[in-house]
Formats: C-alpha cells, sequence, structure tokens
C-alpha cells in the first residue's frame, strides 16, 4: 500500500490480511505536522492503530517518516529504510551535458554574469510558502544589490502576489518547465530554495536538485530536510518562516561561491552522495530483503 488516505486502501489491508497475505505500507506522512485537537485525535490514534496493527512492514521513506510509525507503536522490527528516489543517473547525466551550456543558459533567462542564481522549483501555492522566498529575496538584494537573481520554475494562484513582492528586483518567471526541460533551470541554478510547510510530506524537487549538483536549502517542516542536510553539507536547513534566517543562508551561499567557486567537480561529489544514499537501488536492496 501506498498510505492510507483512501477508503479502498483500508479495504484492500482487511481483504489481504483475511486471504492471509502480507501487507506492506510506503506512506509518506510523518511527525512534522500539528498534531490535530481533541476529539479527532482521539480518533485518529484509533483509526491508525487498527491499520498499522494489519502491516506486516513498513517501507520508510525517512527519518520524519519512520518517527510517525514509532510513536504510534509500531515496533522496530516492522520498519525497514527505502529512502525516497528520483532517477539520479538520468539528472546527473543533464547536468553534466549541460554545464558547458550553464553560461547560456542564464544569459537566456535574463541572468547578469556572476549573479549568484536562486531557484525555486513548484506550484506558487500557500503550503510551498514561496511568498517567505520572495521576501527574503528581496531583502537579500536590498543588502547586495545586483549580486542575485530568483529563478522561478513554476505557476499558480500566488503569482500575482509574486510579481507585487518582486517587482524591480531581478527575476526571471520561467513557467512551468517539464521534466525533459527543468535540467536547464539546474544547470543554470547556484542553489535551490524549498521553504513549504509540513504539507511538503518529503520534496522530490530538493533530490533532482542535488543530483544535478546544486546545494539547497530546505524548511525544517519539509520532510525532506533531516535525511538530506545529514546526508551533505550543501544541504541546509532554516525553521520554517523565519525569513531573515533564509537571507543569512542565501548570503552564505553567495560568500562560499565567491570564495570556492562551484565547478563540475564540486557538483559531481553531490551527485555521488545522491547515488550512494538516495537512490532506486537502496530500496530494491529492501525489498529483496524482505522477501527472502
Amino acid at each position: 500500500m501506498e498510505g492510507w488516505r483512501f477508503p479502498a486502501f483500508w479495504q484492500a489491508v482487511g481483504q489481504a490480511k483475511k486471504a492471509g497475505l502480507q501487507v506492506w505500507c510506503r506512506g509518506e506522512s510523518n511527525d512534522l505536522a500539528p498534531e490535530p485537537k481533541f476529539p479527532k485525535s482521539v480518533v485518529k490514534k484509533v483509526l491508525m492503530s487498527w491499520f498499522f496493527g494489519k502491516v506486516d512492514a513498513f517501507l520508510c521513506i525517512g527519518q520524519a517518516n519512520r518517527r510517525l510509525y514509532r510513536k504510534a507503536g509500531v515496533p522496530e522490527a516492522r520498519l525497514h529504510s527505502a529512502p525516497y528516489f528520483v532517477d539520479n543517473e538520468r539528472f546527473s547525466r543533464e547536468a553534466e551535458r549541460l554545464w558547458p551550456e550553464r553560461e547560456k543558459i542564464r544569459v537566456e533567462w535574463g541572468i547578469r554574469p556572476g549573479a549568484c542564481v536562486v531557484l525555486y522549483s513548484g506550484k506558487f501555492i500557500p503550503k510551498k510558502r514561496v511568498m517567505d522566498l520572495a521576501k527574503a529575496f528581496r531583502l537579500v538584494c536590498e543588502k547586495q544589490p545586483g549580486k542575485f537573481h530568483l529563478l522561478l520554475a513554476g505557476d499558480g494562484p500566488q503569482r500575482a502576489e509574486l510579481e507585487q513582492e518582486l517587482a524591480g528586483l531581478p527575476v526571471t518567471f520561467a513557467g512551468f518547465l517539464n521534466q525533459t526541460e527543468i535540467p536547464r533551470a539546474y544547470a543554470a541554478a547556484d542553489v535551490m530554495v524549498m521553504a513549504s510547510d509540513w504539507g511538503e510530506t518529503w520534496g522530490l524537487s530538493a533530490n533532482e536538485a542535488l543530483a544535478s549538483g546544486v546545494p539547497v536549502i530546505l524548511s525544517d517542516r519539509c520532510g525532506c530536510g533531516e535525511d538530506l542536510s545529514s546526508a551533505t553539507a550543501e544541504a541546509k536547513v532554516f525553521p520554517m518562516g523565519d525569513v531573515q534566517r533564509l537571507v543569512a543562508l542565501l548570503e552564505d551561499r553567495r560568500k562560499e561561491i565567491a570564495d570556492r567557486g562551484w565547478s563540475i567537480s564540486q557538483r559531481r561529489e553531490l551527485m555521488k552522495v545522491m547515488r550512494e544514499r538516495f537512490d532506486a537501488e537502496n530500496t530494491i536492496a529492501t525489498v529483496r530483503r524482505l522477501l527472502d
């Protein structure tokens, strides 16, 4: 099962147990969201106790996901590592291919030479908290004029609000970029920011960025934050909603580039981390072990 949000999943679990089949679950939920208030909290606890009690093996996508199960009383023996992943090879391959075109791509998006490019990739909706990034970007541009450029790859209902907040600043609205187009944005970027709330149960665009050799800055409510930041120093975490801390991390990133540059060889180190720690092979190995 890939979660428990639909009634059909609950029915399937019940029928599977009646048929004597094992049930494995790979859900995305974690313990980062606020707890519901009484009496919803009691109802939720009872229901989840029934569901989790029927599951033989939980494939945990990350630390916050694993904690949710532990807090619900699931024995450690039923918790198995299956880190969330993207097609690392494809993103790394595209990053290598596009590296020689990096400056050309940046020029096409109106990015001035030497600017630190901050990338956002996703919908313009409240749970993504892209307005936090917009406010931080305005502040960092006021402190360091001409040193940054914001590349927004996405669209959504908050676009007009974003355009108003970012008026007069060096920003490119690239629109929605599909999976064949988004590698160009990663090639142009120096850092990617994900400021989301707990509704971002993981955040696979962070995996994509790192697999492309791009450092990331993540809110501490993003499901992937703990796992990616413990795997590499190029994944930074800030308290959700703390715009000033985000400003400081953006300034740190620009200083790092000024001090030591950011070459394709440095990007390859990030790509290697993602292949070793967050790849399909990790989950395949867990599944094989469970089947043996």
